[in-house]
């Protein structure tokens, strides 16, 4: 499946431990540890970082469409991971992570769609309640020859999933399974308009 070279479709994944980010196409992997600090400070740290790779990103589309454009947000679509329904403890802390990256990115680019994970997990295996070691097993099954170098660990492939995803909302024309063309228009279908 060939990808639009003057769109970026971008996963996030974050996570308190270990956020990952995948740009498609042409980006690596990116994973971020911050271990120092307090919560709060850590999140901020993953917005911020997350926040500076999609910019980053933008810049290598700028050369082929004009930056007006970019800067509308047309040129990229995000897919972010939604924290899990019934977190406890510490897991509680995604929830502000998640609002962090969610403000620094939504700010800028208006094509940003919360993922829940089971959505994630039926787009990727084709059950919303597929077991997690399933998912890698279906990335390499569906996009085996487009993984990107680096692609280690659940977060950075829950992140090559959320891209995908991201790609279809964007080109459902292309050559996509019925059930990952559902799960693109159901985000499409909800996604939450700002309201003046």
């Amino acid at each position: 499946m060939a990808l639009n070279s003057d769109t970026l479709y971008v996963g996030i994944d974050p996570s308190l431990t270990c956020t990952a980010m995948v740009c498609l196409p042409g980006c690596d992997v990116r994973t971020w540890r911050f271990k120092h600090g307090d919560v709060v400070s850590r999140c901020r740290a993953y917005a911020d970082a997350a926040q500076k790779t999609l910019e980053n990103a933008l810049d290598c589309l700028r050369c082929t469409k004009p930056s007006a454009i970019c800067r509308e947000g047309r040129c990229a679509t995000v897919c972010i991971e939604k924290p899990h329904f019934n977190m406890q403890g510490n897991s509680a802390w995604l929830l502000p992570l998640y609002a962090f990256i969610m403000e620094n990115v939504s700010a800028n680019w208006p094509r940003v769609y919360p993922v829940a994970p089971a959505t994630l997990k039926k787009f990727a295996t084709g059950s919303g309640r597929a077991e997690k070691s399933m998912m890698g097993q279906a990335v390499q099954r569906h996009w085996g020859d487009e993984l990107p170098e680096g692609l280690l660990g659940n977060d950075a492939i829950d992140a090559f999933a959320l891209a995908k995803m991201a790609q279809c909302i964007a080109d459902p024309a292309s050559d996509w399974t019925a059930y990952q063309r559902e799960c693109a228009e159901k985000l499409e279908r909800y996604q939450v308009e700002e309201v003046a």
